[in-house]
């Protein structure tokens, strides 16, 4: 058929199908009256129905208006049902709309059978209060929203039911009765596998997410006193776990292993048993790897010692493991641009031998280049913020693997809420236009609040920040920058903080920081305020490290000293004053290498953190004080089992005058004692004391005055207190450290030592910690003990 006579045949069907809907539209009855009839409880509206209506008196009856009519007329919620009917007349028909209206509550409902929850909080679980319209429907949706709620909390039997009385059929008014059945709460007493012998239960239970015997977690859960500890109930748990102990099997070789629907029973206490009936089969080894289709590189690419495919004939045939060698060999291939290559991979089992050989099938694609890269989704962010961190540049060819690290770069800013990076269409067949379309997220922030701790006491914070901040445009958002402005006022530290940071300073990946600040710090022998100003370049280097060179600018003052009575250094029989150095202005530079592959920086559960650094201040750059120090710290935590999490830190640094300055100054002195520390002892207790004779009370009197030399290491571990609530961690530590009076005296006949537990609440914005610690040796017979410590905020540690 040619092309005009298919146009042809195409307008004859349309013309046929027009006149066909016009002559059943003819033929339709005319609805000659439109009733409206009220079939339930309380009064109808009519002018409200005819608003929500299309269909007229006079027109010809559309079922499908009316069936518009219907769904218009439920959405407004007004009614439970609503009927159509025609009715004949002599010319036509009547269009009968009945109505069942819902009933309207005079009172909030009456709960009754509610223990674990409170009335008030079933009454706003159902959502309904006073004046609202309900019915079955509405209430069957609003008792699963509760049932929900207790299944989540352990309680696989609640039911709820309800019983809506009528108290004024002709305003269609009742009152409602919520009757909840809670049953009783279910706990996980054990989990028990059948038909496993390759495998050993403590694997299948730990697959299962059950805790181990050797849990303190699990010891507490044992006795009814520690409920909060129990394991609960919840069946879709139990599905899910039965997929990860299938995958345990076939990540050992039992590529046959089927493992059976979770069967429980209950007993005597009302605690759940689990059982899993498992059939193992054959344990499989590898056999032969081969691969077919590849053209482009030679098979010793794929194959071999130093191949991407790694599968060494006689381990166990594992499931993951041959899944991940044909999606490094896909990924060989798209990390050099040939973009739509695929891989699949059949196995071939030998039951008699019980070898497995994998043939790793490929089909090629072709070389592909990068075309224009496009942005979509940035309505704020400055396209040249996204452009900077991506790692592809148009005319490249194609690499897949630069493209997941632009993805993770363009995350990490903080900015998005999503990022995904994909190919689309490009000018010609071998060239591939790339999308990163991103979901911005606010980054803005205004908070406020208070914390506490043994140290610092009550203390106020107010701060204002902008993660994606412009200071060039308009309304200064988009460009990338930071800016805070910070106020902290407390009993014993106030602070005021505004800092600006440019990570692109000069178009060039070198970080820009500028601070200004205010703080005054209340010790209990002297205060110390500080003004000033610092200038930081950092840039990142390759291996995770970073260098980073700070400048700072400040006045230091000594005020409010308690004791201006001279004193005796007790280790040398020096004399010693409080009274020195007032008010001085310090100019110092600071340089840092730092080394950070930490999963979180506030929360680290895995990953290392390592700084060394060196400060100078005054001689070259004048002002009033010559020192220089020299320190490095480091931390390494080490996931375990079960969220169990051994931390380790140490740290080391020593600080000294030269020039015109005789003497260290207090404000530049190494302290040790109290919280992140040296714990059991009292804040800055820990190191070289000043002493005097008080006649007056007959007494010796002392005070720290810190040291030129500081070490310090502590042993961390620590467990999630609830498998389900992982943000409260029980800790046990060990620390142990001191400060010299003399630079480079590291004197480790002289220490503190203690150890002690600790409680966590890793709260996002709202960390609490409390530790207890018993004192194991002392410095010095004269080191003041503070057995319990406590803080609402983050730590250094």
């Amino acid at each position: 058929m040619t092309r005009t006579g298919a146009i042809v045949v195409a307008l004859a069907v349309l013309a046929f199908a027009t006149a066909a809907a016009r002559a059943a539209s003819d033929t339709a009855p005319v609805v000659e009256r439109l009733e409206i009839r009220n079939l339930g409880a309380g009064r109808l509206d009519e002018s409200f129905v005819r608003m929500h209506i299309d269909t007229r008196a006079g027109s010809r009856f559309d079922r499908a208006v009316v069936s518009r009519d219907v769904k218009a007329l439920l959405a407004t919620g007004r009614f439970t049902r609503v009927d159509v009917s025609l009715e004949p007349l002599a010319n036509g028909v009547a269009l009968v709309y009945a109505f069942v209206n819902k009933l309207t509550l005079t009172a909030q409902p009456k709960v009754t059978g509610a223990d674990h929850f409170s009335e008030s909080e079933i009454r706003d679980l159902l959502g309904l209060k006073e004046g609202d319209r309900v019915d079955d429907a509405v209430l069957g949706v609003a008792a699963r929203k509760a049932v929900k709620e207790y299944r989540d909390d352990h309680y696989p039997e609640a039911t709820v039911s309800w019983d809506i009385r009528e108290t004024d059929r002709a305003e269609g008014l009742c009152r409602l009765a919520v009757m909840v059945d809670e049953g009783r709460k279910a706990h996980v007493k054990n989990t028990l596998f059948t038909g496993s012998r390759e495998v050993e239960a403590r694997d299948l239970r730990r697959a299962a997410g059950q805790r181990s015997r050797w849990n303190p977690a699990d010891w507490l859960a044992r006795w009814d006193w520690f409920p909060w500890w129990k394991r609960g109930y919840r069946p879709e748990e139990f599905d899910a776990a039965r997929l990860a102990i299938r995958d345990l099997y076939l990540n050992r070789g039992f590529l046959d292993a089927v493992v059976g629907d979770p069967q429980t029973e209950t007993d005597a206490d009302g605690r759940i048993i689990v059982h899993y009936d498992i059939q193992e089969g054959r344990r499989y080894r590898l056999g032969t790897a081969t691969i077919s289709g590849v053209k482009l590189f030679p098979e010793s690419e794929f194959l071999g010692a130093r191949g991407v495919i790694r599968l060494a004939p006689g381990e166990p045939a594992s499931f993951s493991a041959i899944r991940n060698a044909g999606e490094a060999a896909r990924e060989y291939y798209t990390a050099r641009g040939y973009l739509d290559t695929m891989v699949k991979y059949a196995l071939k089992p030998d039951r008699s031998s019980g070898r497995v050989d994998v043939n790793y099938e490929v089909k090629e694609g072709a070389l592909t280049r990068i075309g224009n890269i496009g942005i979509r989704g940035n309505t704020r962010t400055k396209d040249k913020v996204i452009r900077r961190e991506v790692l592809v540049c148009p005319g490249e060819i194609y690499n897949e693997t630069k493209l997941r690290a632009s993805e993770r770069r363009l995350m990490n800013l903080g900015y998005f809420q999503s990022v995904r990076a994909y190919p689309a269409g490009g000018e010609a067949p071998d060239i591939r236009d790339m999308v990163f379309d991103v979901e911005e997220k606010r980054t803005g922030q205004f908070s406020m609040g208070a914390g506490f701790s043994s140290v610092e006491k009550l203390t106020g914070y107010l701060e204002v920040s902008q993660g994606n901040f412009d200071i060039a445009g308009r309304p200064f958002t988009g460009g990338g920058q930071k800016a805070k402005l910070g106020i902290q006022y407390g009993q014993t530290r106030r602070r005021y903080d505004l800092s600006f940071v440019e990570p692109w300073f000069l178009d060039h990946r070198l970080l820009l920081g500028v601070d200004l600040y205010l703080s005054e710090v209340d010790y209990d022998n002297y205060d110390i305020d500080r003004t000033g100003g610092a200038v930081r370049l950092g840039r990142g280097l390759p291996g995770n490290n970073r260098v980073e060179l700070t400048c700072r600018l400040e006045n230091v003052r000594t005020r409010n000293i308690a004791d201006t009575n001279d004193y005796t250094v007790l280790k040398t029989g020096d004399p010693y004053s409080f009274l020195l150095n007032e008010n001085v202005m310090e100019n110092s530079i600071r340089l840092a290498l730092s080394h950070d592959t930490r999963n979180s920086p506030f929360f680290p559960s895995s990953g290392a953190h390592a700084m060394i650094f060196g400060s100078l201040m005054g001689g070259p750059l004048g002002f009033d004080t010559e020192l220089y120090g020299v320190g490095l710290q480091a931390g390494q935590f080490v996931p375990l089992w079960f969220g169990h999490v051994l931390s380790v830190f140490a740290r080391g640094e020593v600080v000294d005058s030269y020039g015109d300055t005789e003497e260290t100054p207090i404000s530049n002195r190494l302290f040790l004692g109290g919280l992140r520390t040296v714990r059991g002892f009292k804040y800055r207790a820990v190191g070289p004391k000043a002493a005097r004779f008080d006649a007056a009370r007959n007494e010796e009197v002392h005070r720290p005055i810190g040291g030129r030399t500081l070490a310090i290491a502590t042993v961390e571990y620590s467990l999630p207190a609830h498998p389900e609530l992982k943000v409260i961690r029980l800790a046990a530590f060990h620390d142990i450290g001191n400060a010299w009076l003399d630079p480079y005296d590291f004197d480790f006949s002289e220490y503190a030592q203690s150890a002690g537990i600790g409680l966590r609440f890793n709260l996002p914005q709202f960390p609490i910690r409390f530790d207890y610690a018993w004192p194991l040796h002392k410095d010095d017979p004269r080191t003041d003990t503070e057995r319990f410590s406590f803080s609402i905020s983050y730590g250094n540690f």
